[in-house]
């Protein structure tokens, strides 16, 4: 994944250990992965030289670390924009300043800590609930949560972090995602609903609409838009 600060850059380690949002084009200094510690219920960031993020000791946030510890473990605070914010072992938030280094030295959240978190080498989905996989209902365009087998979701991020969800087979012309009035999902939209993707632990994706609703299956197939709030139908393996 990469991140995008508020001033328009990506997050970048070019510089050498220091985290600056300074960079406009993607290389392996702006990719990172991110890794769920089920011990410490928080996330590590890794970088493409294999170095933890981690915080020091005076709330710089640099890419340097060779081993897990509390400064190296981040808990992530999604908004309701899609755009993520990261609590530091501090409890402080992280932010970009001016000449875009990072530090984590905020206790509220502004512009200036919020993220976009862009997925990379994820062209294509396929999304696995508690009762099954996501795919088409008989020979219809419309979508359930519990297929035995899978059908493959094209992932197109467009502005501000959000993404177009399309699919199809053989026997269908790819289609957009669409939540129709009823809160049900069909795959064949003309007009497209933009939606938000969240990672929870587990490396599990929520999928929302913009405004706020998640998509939650059934055990009975029923997939649709319109969780409330996150709950164990609401979260996807991919």
């Amino acid at each position: 994944m990469c991140l995008l600060a508020h001033n328009g850059k990506l997050v970048s380690n070019k510089q050498g250990v220091d985290l600056s949002a300074n960079q406009s084009d993607i290389t392996e200094n702006e990719i990172y992965q991110m890794e769920f510690d089920a011990e410490m219920e928080k996330w590590m960031i890794r970088s493409s030289v294999n170095k933890l993020w981690t915080l020091d000791g005076t709330g710089r946030i640099q890419a340097s670390a060779v081993k897990k510890s509390a400064d190296t473990c981040f808990t992530l605070h999604w908004q309701q924009n899609g755009q993520v914010v990261f609590e530091a072992s501090n409890g402080k938030f992280i932010g970009a300043k001016g000449n875009g280094h990072l530090s984590a030295l905020s206790t509220s959240v502004r512009e200036t800590e919020m993220f976009i978190l862009c997925l990379l080498n994820r062209p294509q989905l396929v999304l696995r609930g508690e009762h099954g996989f996501v795919g088409y209902k008989g020979n219809s365009n419309k979508l359930e949560c519990n297929k035995q087998h899978w059908n493959v979701i094209q992932l197109v991020q467009i502005k501000n972090g959000s993404y177009h969800l399309k699919g199809g087979t053989l026997l269908r012309a790819n289609g957009f995602w669409q939540v129709t009035t009823d809160g049900t999902v069909v795959a064949d939209g003309s007009y497209p609903t933009e939606f938000i993707l969240e990672i929870h632990e587990g490396c599990k994706l929520a999928i929302k609409t913009k405004d706020g609703r998640y998509l939650r299956g059934e055990q009975s197939g029923f997939f649709a838009a319109d969780g409330q709030k996150i709950v164990k139908g609401c979260l996807w393996e991919f």
